[in-house]
């Protein structure tokens, strides 16, 4: 074992040949314990030769002059040639016994393990012993500081065999001063310790170890390296976890991964690529018992700091105000020009990069970006607007995809779908609630569209889906997939007469003018078969009112409403109810209407030829408590020429008590 330290003094041979001495003391830093060391290599030697700065000697198994082994020292004369006098040399005589386990546990060591041995730079190893597998390799460690908190360690392995392997750790070592309660017997002198973390910066590097400067546990379930003057076992395979003064060390762990967390994100001169790795180092869970408390308080720390890239300006957001977008819709931001005004405020998106790392993040309370966001983000009409037909047929694939998480989001209010306008672009930007959209006319859909009535073609305008876009998405696979979505979640529809009478329906409201709404009403009743209940009618006193609202009740009174007074002039109603006080209980349609429309609401049950007599509240006493007995009243005054009128009321009722009450005052 070749070593360029400085060299043996006195007193360090002194202390070799002293049972439970030692020249390194625990409060400047050294890792051993009281001496017992070097007599380790007992196990494999029984007479190790140590040769450095001037002093030759081996410490044999037993002394022929006082039978003591292991601690008198025997001068060696001769040096062994080859020998480099400027170094520190240790030959170690191998037991026969110990040659097996020698050559396994040299071809075991880590590259890690030199990350925390503050003196060695350097480890070259060469197995060439009888009867084992020859290898040769050689581990180098290079340390560049990168700022106050931080700096980059590369391990280098290269084996003759596997040739060269590279492991890069973000590494911080932080001190910390023992709390002034804390006693402990074997850190009597000790007032502060370090506490190192390594953070992995490649896929490559292991991690997930405990050292207490050398490897105490090799899997701790925790993404990042731990060094700490633990006190160990006397294994040394395991720590001491009911010890204080271990339980202190683990508490200063969250401190240091911290620090060393954010230090990295801040640190100049790394690339988004390679601070991206620290994501991967959150701790989930442990494996071990006694450091499940680090879990919980690192999350605890990091979830009240900025320490997640995001995609706006600011660079870092808490992790409630981060997101994680859907793939999907990750792709369409990548894809897109510009950001929507929603993610630029408060609410950001987690960047790219670290998004392999979703399963970390989810431990700090980072969400994903939810569909009503993701519909906040497609409100922006002038974000939208930067964005080509391409973009627009992969964002109705997207939605497509998902559509099952935005069934309770109201897609027609969003202007998602291009139409055609004769801007500069050939299209706009168009949404159900904002006019009714059409697919692309194909010849038989222009003849109709052109059939329309000018007068509502000007006032219920539609549009149609372009013709290009329309390619596109066809392009896109699944085409009917697509084309159910548009119907179905869009109202997006073919073209055919039938809808575009629903449109004008929809259209239509109480403030339209007369001309528009009798023209429309001959349309819709023509090409419509369906409810038109809020379809708006005129009554004839000039008023309007949804039809619904027309045929309602007047005070105790059936809800009705009746053919124009102009309907039938030789025996309608109006020669039996001829006076306004005769017709309070009921509505009538405006002579505005043809008759050929009177008749159609007619046949459609929507309006009444006669209306039904005036109920009053009879003078009779009810019978029971909660009965209410009516009469019926006509009017007082008949004429000759009310009695065509009223042979057609009888046929049109079948109610004798009525015909009762209606002939009496006639006789």
């Amino acid at each position: 074992i070749k070593n360029n330290e400085t060299g043996f003094e006195e007193r360090h041979v002194h202390a070799l040949c002293q049972v439970g001495e030692s020249t390194k003391k625990k409060s400047e830093g050294f890792i051993g314990e009281k001496g017992i060391g070097f007599k380790s290599v007992f196990k494999v030697t029984d007479q190790p030769q140590i040769f450095s700065n001037g002093f030759q000697f081996s410490l044999p198994k037993q002394d022929g002059e006082t039978g003591l082994g292991y601690i008198v020292p025997d001068w060696i004369d001769a040096s062994p040639a080859g020998l480099n006098p400027s170094q520190t040399t240790i030959i170690l005589p191998l037991k026969g016994e110990a040659v097996a386990s020698v050559t396994s546990a040299l071809s075991s060591i880590e590259p890690e393990t030199i990350l925390f041995l503050d003196k060695i730079q350097r480890i070259k190893i060469k197995s060439t012993l009888p009867n084992t597998e020859h290898r040769a390799y050689d581990i180098t460690k290079q340390s560049k500081q990168v700022s106050e908190n931080g700096s980059i360690v590369t391990l280098k392995l290269v084996d003759e065999d596997k040739g060269e392997q590279r492991y890069t750790y973000w590494f911080y070592k932080g001190k910390y001063r023992k709390p002034p309660t804390l006693v402990c017997e074997k850190r009597k002198d000790v007032d502060d310790r370090d506490v190192a973390i390594a953070i992995p910066m490649d896929h490559e590097a292991p991690s997930s170890r405990l050292f207490a400067y050398l490897p105490v546990w090799e899997n701790t379930g925790i993404p990042f390296i731990i060094n700490a003057d633990f006190l160990l076992t006397s294994s040394r395979e395991g720590i001491l976890e009911d010890e204080p003064w271990n339980e202190w060390l683990r508490d200063c762990i969250t401190d240091a991964y911290c620090t060393a967390f954010t230090a990295l994100l801040q640190a100049h001169g790394i690339s988004t690529e390679e601070k991206s790795f620290v994501y991967k180092s959150i701790p989930r869970e442990s494996t071990k018992e006694f450091l499940s408390p680090v879990v919980e308080q690192i999350h605890a720390r990091l979830i009240e700091t900025e320490c997640v890239m995001v995609q706006a300006h600011q660079q870092f957001a808490k992790p409630e105000n981060a997101r994680i977008p859907l793939r999907g819709f990750q792709n369409l931001l990548t894809d897109a020009k510009g950001v929507p005004e929603f993610l630029k405020g408060e609410i950001c998106l987690a960047k790219s990069e670290i998004l392999m790392y979703q399963e970390h993040l989810r431990c700090l309370g980072v969400l994903e970006l939810a569909p009503e966001e993701i519909i906040e983000c497609l409100s922006d009409e002038s974000w939208l607007g930067q964005q080509t037909l391409e973009w627009f047929a992969e964002l109705h694939a997207f939605l497509v995809d998902g559509q099952e998480e935005y069934q309770d989001c109201e897609l027609t209010t969003l202007k998602i779908i291009p139409v055609y306008s004769k801007g500069k672009k050939g299209y706009r930007l168009s949404c159900g609630n904002e006019q009714p959209i059409y697919f692309s006319l194909d010849k038989d859909s222009k003849r109709v569209y052109g059939s329309i009535p000018k007068q509502i073609g000007d006032e219920v305008r539609v549009a149609f889906m372009h013709s290009r876009f329309g390619d596109i998405l066809n392009s896109c696979g699944e085409i009917d997939v697509l084309n159910d979505f548009l119907r179905e979640k869009l109202q997006v529809y073919s073209f055919n007469v039938r809808y575009y009478a629903i449109d004008v329906l929809n259209k239509l409201s109480c403030d339209d003018s007369h001309g528009l709404l009798l023209s429309a009403t001959e349309f819709i009743l023509k090409n419509y078969d369906g409810d038109i209940e809020e379809m708006p009618v005129i009554l004839n006193d000039g008023s309007v009112m949804k039809l619904r609202d027309a045929k309602q009740p007047i005070d105790i009174n059936m809800g009705q409403l009746v053919v124009p007074e102009n309907y039938n002039k030789k025996s309608g109603w109006q020669l039996i109810w001829r006076e306004d006080s005769d017709r309070q209980h009921f509505r009538v349609l405006s002579n505005e209407y043809k008759k050929s429309l009177a008749t159609k609401f007619l046949d459609l049950r929507h309006v009444r030829e006669f209306p039904f007599p005036k109920k009053t509240k009879s003078t009779c006493k009810p019978r029971t408590v909660t009965e209410i007995t009516v009469d019926y009243q006509f009017p007082k005054c008949f004429y000759q020429e009310s009695i065509d009128a009223m042979i057609r009321f009888f046929a049109y009722s079948d109610d004798s008590a009525l015909l009762f009450r209606l002939i009496a005052p006639i006789h």
